[in-house]
């Protein structure tokens, strides 16, 4: 019967639940064959069936001696887990806590929908291939109750059941509690579950009872045995017919709504309570009352053979192929030694198996055969049993079903029957034991007693409503087969727009960064453009503007904005308020303007100047500016001449920057291939049109003033450019020609030195009598001062110098120079007048010097090192000799790291890759969690790395100890920038990595995901590794320590001392020294000043001596936070009554700090990286001069600082002056270079040199700073200093280099010590660097 064969699924979810996969999920294959009708009509071949492996205790399957266990998540015991399931919590969401019943719907016969989101098993519905929701199944105790109707029916009968036992109870007891009503109906619900199996089922299942029961047996083992779940008792399948009939009490059979005589079994799959909703259960059970089960025999129905449900990525399984491999996946014997097992003999011939089958089918002998290859002890279980089959299961199949129940029983201590658990009196067990399921099928539903047969399990002759035949394929509506599931149909979108997203995470954080830096300058704009309105505008006249667009040539305009005046001039402005050209007219009453006929255009004509042309959007705007324009000159007395022109031909015409920027560059280039490109009576060529058109166009060219002085890079009212002006204009007319500018270079470059001598006089005779009065001389050496842009050249000064000069060269008692005398002057200094020349912008000398722009320092040349000569491959290995022994440590450590960063990542990507492939991690997201995983643990590492950088207090601690020598700690921040960008890229991988995963998860089913859940949160009993102490403890402790000592100065709050503003928007603040606090010379501060966030600090150099009672930092305004310092303490803002406050945070350990461990150093400073250096020497000649430190090695230090121009460090001046006053033992020799000058071959740089020269030996101080230190014209050739250094003291093994300013001047100081190194030769220089903005 039916019934029959759907109870033994009842049995088997009472007792088993252990084919379900478990985690980690593992997927076998089993290969259809090629072109099967099935699974492979269009004979594509490489198709298989997918096999999850099912669930096992992991403490098993680690080696031979201990396989695999699989785990029965069901109790073995038939206690009622079908009805209540295994969990109390799951069992309290089914009852209603009332009269001892479970919950019921509206009409109290149905049990409630799932809306409390039981984990009901929710596999999809095959003949729809989507997921639905779990809220449409209903709520009972076993999480398969909704797999098929006839499982479903047998739920809600087993569910009503209870509620008429609990409603008994209740009205024989009725002042029982509802708990108590409940537990005494559940123990008979299950006694009576016991009676049905054991004493009904199992009879008409097997044909024949289990063993007389006689009573508990505490030494028998309970447990569902492998070859009873995994072959044995899945013989019943052959019983399941195709579909299921439904009738009345009349015998109706009742049809489908297309016609067909019953349902469909693979269209019911997991739509059962659709089936439900549409029928009744009294319909459902009296049909499966009246239909005749299959025959019980070798073959399963089409519906469980290849139309089982499945997976949405295979919606279709094969039931008996899953079978075998269930068996497999178990590790069951063969059936010969399952067969010895139970005391049955052993088969010795195929035939033996089943000898009428064989006989009827030799065929299925011979490829049964074939497939074993001939090896009966090769048979799988399940094979072998199912072929024993004839009317019911084979004897082996048999012996293992009642050797099992047997066990169930017989070990259960409150069995039904066992008195002792006085559980039931002997009456109730007899009551127990007349209960049927007829009896309570017609107790708990509306069938009447003789709608139904008594014994449920056969339909005999003159039972009522026999089944009108028996069902196929043929009669039922066909099974739909969907091939397959695409889990990201649907997700493309939302997987693009994410990756999208990501992308521009970076993009938008930039773009935000940028807006914030493009806010902050143009606000700085508007108070820049404010300033100079206020200052313009004292008063005087309103300024007129007006927005145009300039032309600038045929492809280039540009938006500016035109102001008139105040003064007789117009002003061009670009959008950021700078002032990109000014246009005057004081020298001119008329003003030419050209305008086009058509097309709005417009052409001033600018004297001596470029044009300057505009468009306009319309003809009214144009005749708006005209009119403007004319307003304004007229204002100033000028007059407006305006001509019309063609478009084409202004624009021709027009004599614009570029134009005229590439004129004088062709003039330039002209001029000097004329003087230098020509051999010694060579002709220049000409054109087979004869004159050159270009060649006549420059010749016609002529130089302004102004373009004169930005030629030579000076301003056009400096008195250099005036009297050198005068001197190259022969005529007169205020500008220079082509050939007196071609005649003034041919003087420079071929002229004799008398006729350079003569431009130099002429220069300083400013009344052209020949003679230079004392007074001329004065205002010549002015300009030069003036070229130097210092202010430290006094009156007296100048008349000490020319006195000086007037002596030196025997004139003490002349007022005047003839042209001889200045020759005798000069003669001195003859032969660096021979290469002198005039540099000019467009127009390198490299004709006159090939060397580089280097200062001169004839002091410290040597002569080059006589050498042989060497093979390029030994040169090339001192190079690559001396790099690696200059940056051995760098290049361990980056070594160090990278192999440890790197193994990291190959140790958990392997991991992953391969150790862990069964994990449902790597089964889920393939690749993508071995690279996630990899990358995270390179990433852990790099972060707790810089983590340790950034610990400032322990690496200036280090710093003091020996173990600096092995650990380059000065390139801490080059190493977290290095860990920072290696972290970065691993931060990108990581990414991608999960790009990667969020595909793969998207495509996986919801039991995969169970697993995967459960693996990503660690266990309750998580034991952290060596990882977890390494990169999340260790490095975290050290950083919040070093963090705590900073706090023992960064909540002190100190007193401002004195407060000065320097040139150069520098700004010197002095304050109290917290007592105890310790530093070096060269070390540095975080500050912060409680006038503004007391939390915002900066860092600066400390520029006050160790031994000083105060501290105190020169502070560069730059950014926003210093500019609000500076102008804070401004005389014009600062409140006396304000007593703001410094924090501070430190010291910390600098580049400069270990000065006084070398016995030579020398020193760079550049810029504002000369702070450091404020500290370091006046520490080095205090410890010299006073012998206070014993620790100190330095016995000579070279100091050189490279600046533009004195004028914006005179604060430094001042510190190097007091220097110099202390140094009484000479330990200190200090260099200056000038840097803002010219060629040093240039006329310029050479008077400057002379004059220098002749100060210093008059006076023994510099001209320009009044120091000692020796003045230099240009940059350092930092390559001969080093050998000068190198040659000088040679006695020494190691010197050390400082240097700290901006970046290209540290990289050249370190290129030159590696250039240097690379001869071999002691000593050694060892570079520490640092660079400020």
């Amino acid at each position: 019967m039916y019934l029959c064969s759907f109870t033994g699924q009842v049995v088997s979810s009472e007792v088993l639940m252990a084919s379900e996969s478990g985690c980690p999920i593992e997927v076998h294959r089993i290969e259809i064959e090629k072109c099967d009708e099935m699974y492979d009509k269009g004979c594509h071949g490489n198709k298989y069936i997918p096999f999850h492996r099912a669930a096992y205790d992991r403490k098993t399957g680690q080696s031979p001696n201990s396989p695999r266990e699989q785990t029965n998540q069901m109790t073995a015991w038939i206690d009622g887990s079908f009805i209540y399931s295994t969990s109390e919590a799951w069992v309290n969401a089914m009852r209603s806590f009332k009269n001892g019943s479970f919950l019921t719907d509206h009409s109290k016969m149905m049990p409630v929908k799932n809306t409390m989101r039981v984990p009901l098993f929710n596999s999809p519905a095959p003949h729809m291939l989507r997921m639905m929701t779990p809220e449409r199944l209903y709520l009972l105790g076993d999480p398969r109750t909704n797999q098929n109707p006839a499982l479903l029916s047998f739920g809600l009968l087993f569910f009503r059941w209870h509620n008429v036992v609990a409603s008994r109870v209740q009205a024989q007891y009725p002042d029982w509690p509802d708990e108590e009503v409940f537990q005494r109906a559940r123990r008979y619900v299950v006694a009576t579950l016991q009676n049905i199996i054991a004493y009904e089922y199992l009879p008409a299942f097997l044909g024949e009872g289990l063993p007389k029961y006689d009573g508990y047996k505490p030494d028998v083992h309970p447990g569902v045995s492998h070859v009873f779940q995994s072959a044995a008792f899945r013989f019943g399948h052959t019983l399941i017919p195709p579909g299921i009939y439904r009738r009345d009490g009349q015998c109706h059979f009742r049809e489908t709504a297309m016609g067909y005589r019953a349902l469909r079994l693979c269209s019911t799959w997991w739509d059962s309570n659709d089936v439900l909703n549409e029928n009744t259960l009294e319909e459902l059970l009296m049909g499966m009352s009246s239909q005749i089960a299959e025959k019980e025999d070798t073959v399963l129905c089409s519906d469980v053979r290849d139309k089982l449900f499945g997976p949405m990525e295979f919606s279709r399984r094969d039931l008996g192929a899953l079978n075998i491999m269930r068996g497999r996946d178990n590790g069951l014997p063969d059936y010969n030694t399952v067969r010895s097992y139970f005391r049955l003999p052993k088969v010795q011939e195929w035939t033996e198996i089943n000898p009428p089958l064989f006989a009827s089918k030799p065929d299925l002998l011979r490829v049964l055969a074939a497939a074993y290859s001939n090896r009966l002890d090769n048979i799988d279980v399940y094979i072998g049993g199912m072929l024993e089959s004839r009317d019911g299961p084979g004897e082996l199949f048999t012996a293992i079903i009642k050797e099992q129940f047997a066990r169930i029983r017989d070990a259960d201590r409150f069995w039904f029957e066992n008195t002792e658990s006085g559980i039931f009196t002997k009456e109730e067990i007899e009551e127990i034991r007349n209960i049927h399921l007829y009896d309570i099928i017609v107790n708990c539903t509306d069938i009447k007693p003789k709608e139904v047969q008594k014994n449920v399990f056969f339909w005999r002759k003159g039972d009522p409503c026999p089944q009108p035949l028996q069902l196929n394929n043929s009669l039922l509506e066909p099974c739909k087969y969907l091939r397959g599931f695409d889990y990201f149909e649907g997700s493309e979108l939302v997987y693009i727009y994410a990756c999208v997203f990501l992308g521009f995470v970076p993009i938008v954080c930039a773009g935000a960064g940028y807006g914030v830096v493009k806010l902050q300058n143009r606000r700085r704009r508007r108070l820049k453009m404010q300033q100079e309105e206020l200052k313009n505008n004292t008063g005087a006249k309103t300024v007129d503007k007006m927005a145009v667009r300039e032309w600038m040539h045929a492809n280039h305009r540009r938006f500016v904005k035109l102001k008139f005046g105040p003064e007789a001039a117009i002003h061009t402005v670009d959008r950021k308020g700078e002032k990109l050209r000014t246009i005057s007219f004081k020298s001119c009453d008329a003003i030419t303007l050209e305008e086009s006929q058509k097309r709005p255009i417009v052409l001033i004509k600018v004297p001596r100047d470029h044009d300057l042309v505009l468009e306009f959007d319309n003809l009214g705007s144009r005749r708006k500016f005209v009119s403007k324009l004319e307003a304004f000159l007229s204002s100033h007395k000028k007059h407006l001449v305006s001509v019309q022109s063609p478009r084409e031909t202004i624009l021709a015409n027009a004599e614009t920057r570029e134009r005229r920027q590439k004129r004088l560059e062709h003039f330039f280039r002209e001029a000097y291939a004329l003087t230098f490109g020509l051999r010694p009576g060579e002709k220049r060529r000409r054109s087979e049109d004869g004159i050159d058109g270009e060649v006549m166009t420059v010749m016609r060219t002529s130089l302004s003033k102004s373009e004169f002085a930005s030629a030579l890079g000076m301003k056009s009212d400096a008195v250099f450019v005036m009297k050198m002006f005068n001197i190259v204009d022969k005529d007169g007319d205020g500008r220079i020609s082509f050939q007196e500018f071609l005649d003034t270079v041919v003087l420079f470059s071929r002229g004799k030195t008398e006729d350079k001598l003569r431009i130099v006089f002429d220069m300083c005779d400013n009344d052209r009598n020949g003679v230079i009065d004392k007074g001329e001389l004065s205002e010549m050496l002015r300009s030069l001062v003036e070229i130097a842009r210092t202010t430290s050249l006094s009156d007296d000064h100048v008349t000490e110098l020319i006195d000086g000069m007037f002596e030196n060269a025997g004139l003490q008692r002349k007022d005047y120079l003839t042209y001889n005398d200045f020759k005798v002057m000069m003669k001195e200094y003859k032969g660096d007048f021979v290469a002198i020349g005039l540099d000019c912008k467009g127009a390198k000398q490299n004709f006159l010097d090939t060397s580089t722009n280097v200062a001169r320092m004839t002091s410290f040349h040597i002569e080059p090192p006589q050498e042989g000569r060497r093979y390029w491959l030994l040169r090339k290995w001192d190079c690559v000799t001396t790099y690696l022994e200059e940056n051995r440590q760098n290049i361990f450590y980056l070594f160090v790291f990278y192999v440890i960063t790197i193994a990291l990542f190959v140790e958990r990507f392997i991991h992953y890759s391969f150790m862990a492939e069964h994990t449902d991690l790597r089964h889920i997201m393939g690749v993508g969690i071995a690279i996630t995983r990899g990358s995270a643990a390179s990433l852990s590492f790099c972060y707790s790395l810089l983590l340790l950088t950034m610990s400032r207090n322990l690496l200036t601690k280090l710093k003091e100890f020996s173990v600096q020598q092995y650990i380059p700690l000065d390139a801490h921040i080059q190493f977290h920038k290095i860990a920072a960008c290696t972290a970065l890229f691993f931060s990108l991988l990581h990414t991608v990595g999960h790009i990667v995963n969020f595909y793969h998860v998207s495509t996986q089913p919801l039991e995969n995901l169970r697993c995967l859940t459960s693996e990503v949160h660690f266990p309750s009993d998580y034991k952290p590794g060596i990882s977890f102490w390494l990169f999340q403890t260790i490095t975290g402790i050290v950083y919040t320590l070093d963090k705590v000592v900073s706090l023992r100065t960064k909540y002190m709050a100190l007193d401002v001392i004195e407060t000065e503003l320097l040139p150069s928007d520098v700004i010197r603040v002095k304050f109290y020294r917290p007592p105890n606090l310790k530093y070096l010379s060269g070390q540095w501060v975080r500050l912060a000043c409680t006038a503004f966030k007391t939390e915002e600090f900066h860092s600066f150099t400390l520029t006050s001596a160790p031994h000083e009672n105060f501290l105190s930092c020169h502070i560069k305004a730059q950014g926003p936070w210093t500019w609000k310092l500076r102008n804070y303490f401004d005389p014009c803002n600062y409140n006396l009554e304000d007593q703001p406050k410094i924090r501070l945070e430190g010291p910390f350990g600098g580049g400069n700090q270990d000065w006084y461990k070398f016995e030579v150093a020398v020193m760079v400073g550049g810029g504002i990286g000369v702070t450091p250096y404020a500290s370091i020497l006046n520490d080095l000649v205090f410890g010299t001069s006073t012998n206070r430190y014993s620790g100190v090695a330095c016995k000579k230090v070279y100091f050189l600082w490279i600046c533009p121009s004195h004028r914006h460090f005179e604060w430094f001046i001042d510190v190097l002056r007091d220097v110099e006053k202390k140094d009484v033992t000479n330990v200190l020799e200090i260099h200056i270079f000038i840097t803002q000058f010219f060629h040093k071959f240039d006329l310029r740089t050479t008077m400057l040199y002379i004059c220098e020269n002749h100060f210093q030996r008059l006076s023994k101080m510099s001209m320009f700073t009044g120091l000692k230190a020796v003045n230099h014209f240009g940059r350092p050739d930092m390559s001969s200093f080093l050998k000068f250094v190198q040659k000088k003291h040679s006695y020494v093994s190691k010197i050390g280099v400082f240097s700290c300013g901006p970046r290209p001047l540290t990289k050249s100081v370190m290129s030159a010590c590696e250039e240097v190194n690379k001869g071999r030769k002691l000593p050694y220089f060892i570079h520490h660097f640092e660079n400020f903005g």
